[in-house]
């Protein structure tokens, strides 16, 4: 017996020995006449995620017991997705396949494009641990419409449906054939894969089981920047217009080209909005000596408290550091003031500190005493000049242990002609964590434990991303950390409306269907960030939280238009990114980019990525 039961809301007998087959063994689905009620559901949506919900929500609530209900349909090209969520009654009632399938046949007569696809919406209501809101998953299997029906088996439009790569229909395929294919086969498929990984990573369970291998590169070390290069929009840029079509880049090809970074101006358009990150880094590298005079790293990830006295960190040489010993982080000669840390939690690597001396606040010892954290990749000692260069001049509140690497390209002067020109600044705060640079060495993507960021949005910015959308202006985000935030508020809304927002966008988010769903409807952008604001202005003007938002290929990108981004590791988070804003284009751009000499990384040359 499979550790799921699920009644099954359909009085189809074809449909439901069909989906049973499908799912024999890993999960139970009961009929409705099992499950001892009697019920039709008006479908009246007007769209297959609706009325799946209808049916779902209808059957759940005279059940009790968890429900999945499908609504089924084929789209034609031709015709601008009909018959879709009225395939069943295409012909008129009553429901008749000989009759729907004469009308398309039709219909069609003379037409060239005969391109069709079969779809199917699942959505399931009452399952625990589902945050109280339903899931819905999505199944599709593309074909042509045949010019005269062939075949005897299945039902509906089986006869007239011959999928890709087959030169058979439907209806001659045994069950086993159609149902190793079919749109509803595809759709149970994800269920049961989302069911059996859901105990192990949670909402990640949605996350696209990507090669991690797929994203691999070869980075000469003569490509890695060790150093920045003054002034800072001296640096090299790269220009990419979009997808490329042709297999193979042509001397001066327009559509990824070299510039130089103080060109920005000129390839921005007035009106455009440009969004930075100010948050500050933070000297998170404190050196220091145990009582026995072992030297000891204590590198700083989160506060714990508002004073900063508390802290989440990665120890160096943490043998060294036991419990009930004490670190002292010392300044250089004629400093009187310290550092003390001692373990809060050594089991979660939490620790508590205090000063003393000439400090007015942790903050202010931190300060003096830390040192800049470097990336790991810049194989070298931190230099009296990193403590400025590695700060961007957008930089305000202090937090992150890592720097927003695009916005260390920009200087006052570029900023002014951007803003003469009638670009639009904006900003929020994103305090870059350690965990940016954690490499992933899992297999595939939605293995890895993405890693949580704090944020906070004001409404100044939100206004003027409602604005921007309204009146058709590009929004572009100076850097990944700012993206990420970005494409993070239209969850934030939709967790808003559904009534689970506690303070954190994860991981599965951006590929969770019922997410964006409410009442069977998408939620609109619009309609999110109305939410969005209002909250904000409840809160005093701003949105606080953390994101862990995974964008991989197969993202709906809903804000940024305009990526300004350096080049990244091979096999990152960063890397996948990329590749799923510029539609799996990233290899070309970085086979570009090493070729012409580019430097990479953190202290690297930029580049300016449309969509």
């Amino acid at each position: 017996m499979s550790a799921h039961t699920l009644v099954f809301a359909t009085n189809n007998a074809h449909k439901i020995e069909e989906a049973q087959a499908i799912v024999s063994g890993q999960l139970t689905l009961i009929s409705l006449k099992e499950a001892g009620v009697e019920i039709e559901v008006d479908e009246t949506g007007t769209t297959f995620f609706e009325n799946a919900f209808l049916k779902a929500q209808a059957v759940y609530a005279a059940t009790g017991l968890p429900c999945v209900a499908d609504d089924s349909g084929l789209c034609v090209d031709a015709l601008n997705g009909a018959p879709g969520v009225y395939s069943a009654r295409y012909a008129g009632e009553p429901v008749n396949h000989a009759a729907n399938n004469q009308k398309l046949l039709q219909v069609l007569e003379g037409e060239k494009n005969r391109k069709a696809s079969f779809r199917t919406v699942l959505c399931v209501v009452g399952l625990e641990g589902s945050e109280g809101r339903p899931l819905y998953f999505e199944g599709t299997v593309a074909g042509e419409i045949l010019a005269n029906p062939s075949g005897f088996e299945g039902f509906g439009y089986d006869p007239i449906f011959q999928p890709e790569g087959y030169r058979v229909s439907f209806a001659e395929m045994s069950a086993s054939q159609k149902n190793a294919l079919s749109h509803r086969g595809n759709a149970f498929k994800s269920l049961m894969r989302f069911l059996e990984l859901r105990s192990e990573y949670g909402s990640a369970a949605h996350i696209p089981p990507l090669p991690v291998s797929e994203f691999n590169y070869d980075l000469p070390t003569g490509r890695i920047a060790f150093d920045a290069l003054e002034p800072r929009d001296s640096s090299k840029l790269l220009i990419y217009k979009g997808s490329l079509e042709s297999s193979a880049l042509t001397e001066g090809d327009e559509r990824i080209k070299e510039a130089q970074f103080s060109d920005l101006v000129d390839l921005m358009e007035t009106g455009d909005v440009s969004v930075a990150n100010d948050t500050k880094v933070i000297p998170a590298r404190l050196h220091g000596k145990v009582q026995g005079g072992a030297l000891v790293e204590v590198f700083l990830l989160n506060p714990i408290d508002a004073a900063w006295t508390q802290w989440e960190v990665m120890v160096g040489n943490r043998r060294k550091f036991k419990e009930g010993e004490t670190v002292t982080v010392s300044g250089v000669a004629g400093e009187s003031g310290a550092i003390r840390i001692v373990w809060l939690d050594r089991d979660k690597n939490q620790i508590e500190m205090s000063h003393s001396g000439e400090f007015a606040t942790m903050q202010d010892a931190i300060e003096r005493l830390g040192a800049v954290p470097l990336p790991p990749y810049i194989e070298r000692d931190v230099n009296e000049g990193d403590k400025e260069r590695y700060q961007a001049i957008f930089a305000q509140h202090a937090g992150a242990v890592a720097a927003p690497t695009a916005s260390l390209h920009f200087t006052e002067g570029l900023r002014e002609r951007l803003s003469d020109k009638g670009i639009r600044f904006g900003y929020l705060t994103l305090h870059v964590g350690a965990g940016t640079f954690k490499p992933m060495t899992s297999e595939f993507a939605n293995q890895h434990d993405m890693h949580a960021e704090r944020f906070a949005v004001g409404i100044h910015l939100l206004d003027c991303l409602m604005e921007a959308r309204v009146e058709n202006r590009r929004v572009v985000a100076i850097g990944t950390t700012s993206m990420r935030v970005l494409e993070s508020l239209y969850f934030v809304g939709c967790r808003l409306l559904h009534g689970c927002w506690e303070g954190m966008v994860y991981s599965g988010d951006g590929y969770d269907l019922g997410l964006r769903m409410l009442d069977g409807c998408e939620i609109s952008m619009e309609r999110s960030m109305a939410a969005v604001v209002a909250y904000a202005r409840s809160g005093g003007g701003m949105i606080q939280g953390q994101t862990q938002i995974y964008i991989l290929e197969g993202f709906e990108f809903r804000v940024v238009k305009g990526l300004i981004t350096n080049f990244h590791q091979p096999k990152s988070t960063l890397l996948m990114l990329i590749s799923a804003f510029v539609r799996g284009d990233w290899q070309r751009i970085y086979g570009f980019a090493i070729g012409r000499d580019f430097r990479f990384l953190s202290y690297g040359d930029g580049s300016l990525l449309w969509r």
